[in-house]
């Protein structure tokens, strides 16, 4: 069975447009360097995610999708909580609860170990009559004691983290599709930033009361979740452009073209100030925050990639909408291995050295150093992403299960 979240990623081929699909760019395009921000000073740590935490569907502001703890082998189901509908979005982890948030829109925290600790309907009682159809959940996120959800209708929430009160709401200037994302850019407060799905605007809330910060121009279509490293915010558009903007106030600082073609419908994973990317054209890219240019651009799939990359120690892996895994060098996308599982898949995380990826509701551990398949474990029809949250990989199911996986008793 196809998930709403499926039907929904369906959609961006229709919103960017089916054509053949166009070859590469014969070489890197030229783009305007961004440039410093007067406000920034020093620049900022990138926030990164502690150990045994998950703050974002892809571990941290970056989306690089990485953890430090090798999963363990074979892995067993160590709990299963049952929600009131599928679960279609990564759950993300605090040090001391899971949140998971339901395809019915209610957000439910459980410890670690799987109890319900509370839930929360994403829709207030007093808008639920006036609605013809609920809108959709967004994928959540953990700031600073607050889990922040969305909802496709471009309202967020805060909740306490601890006891599920409400504590802000805010409406952002168009409809949501992706997770919002913490900026590191300000350390006076917590700031978190969305991107509008219909026309790409990038917008910034305080965290603390959901105050609007900012909201920069209109850009393109946006089906990507936006990425965060340093003083400034990333994500890929349908006018197959990265663009890069300044965390500060949202000012377009570069635009990196991908070609006709090319529109990036994936986030953007960020290691040492480069973002990598896939395209709907078949083609994978890396592009340098520091001055915009695009690294290296190479085509490596007959298929769309919808699929956000993740990368860690001199690694970045793609899939490809075919179930096609690969893995390549940074630095110049040479290809290292590819393993291959027929399916739609979901965005791969990098565990120490093993990538972890579900594939039509199977999940699949690789190992990151050849592309050996060391188990697959039939979970659903569909999975979500992984989750890396202390030791044990946690993902949710299109029937309604949020599962915990790890080592045996």
């Amino acid at each position: 069975m196809r998930s709403t979240s499926a039907a929904i990623l369906a959609g961006v081929i229709l919103a960017c447009g089916c054509r053949p699909r166009p070859p590469p760019p014969a070489g890197p395009a030229a783009v305007e360097a961004p440039a410093p921000s007067a406000e920034s000073g020093a620049a900022p740590e990138p926030m990164v995610t502690g150990e045994g935490e998950w703050l974002h569907p892809r571990g941290d502001s970056s989306l690089a999708g990485a953890g430090p703890v090798r999963p363990a082998h074979p892995l067993a189901s160590r709990w299963r909580f049952r929600a009131d509908a599928a679960i279609e979005a990564t759950p993300v982890a605090d040090s001391a609860r899971i949140y998971a948030v339901s395809a019915k829109a209610t957000l439910y925290a459980l410890t670690r170990d799987g109890a319900q600790v509370w839930s929360r309907s994403l829709v207030p009682a007093t808008d639920q009559a006036a609605m013809v159809a609920t809108p959709s959940p967004i994928p959540p996120l953990v700031l600073a004691g607050l889990v922040v959800t969305g909802l496709t209708d471009g309202t967020l929430t805060a909740w306490d983290a601890a006891t599920g009160a409400p504590k802000w709401r805010a409406a952002c200037a168009g409809p949501l599709l992706a997770a919002p994302v913490i900026v590191p850019a300000d350390s006076r407060r917590p700031v978190i930033a969305v991107i509008t799905r219909d026309k790409g605007i990038a917008q910034a809330f305080d965290g603390r009361d959901g105050a609007v910060l900012w909201t920069a121009a209109e850009s393109a279509r946006c089906e990507a979740a936006p990425a965060a490293w340093h003083d400034q915010i990333v994500f890929g558009s349908c006018a197959a452009t990265l663009r890069i903007q300044s965390a500060h106030d949202g000012a377009a600082l570069a635009q990196a073209e991908m070609g006709e073609g090319h529109e990036i419908a994936g986030g953007a994973a960020i290691a040492d100030g480069v973002a990598f990317v896939g395209t709907r054209a078949g083609t994978l890219a890396a592009v340098d925050l520091r001055d915009g240019r695009v690294r290296w651009h190479r085509q490596q799939s007959e298929r769309e990639y919808f699929a956000t990359p993740a990368v860690s120690d001199g690694r970045v892996v793609f899939i490809s909408e075919a179930g096609e895994l690969s893995c390549h060098r940074p630095d110049d996308g040479t290809p290292q291995w590819t393993f291959m599982r027929a399916g739609t898949p979901t965005s791969p995380v990098i565990a120490a050295d093993r990538v972890v990826v579900g594939v039509d509701g199977v999940l699949c551990v690789v190992d990151a150093a050849d592309g050996a398949l060391i188990e697959s474990v039939a979970l659903a029809d569909r999975i979500t992403s992984p989750a890396l949250v202390g030791g044990r990989v946690v993902v949710g199911t299109d029937d309604g299960f949020v599962i915990a996986l790890g080592a045996e008793d």
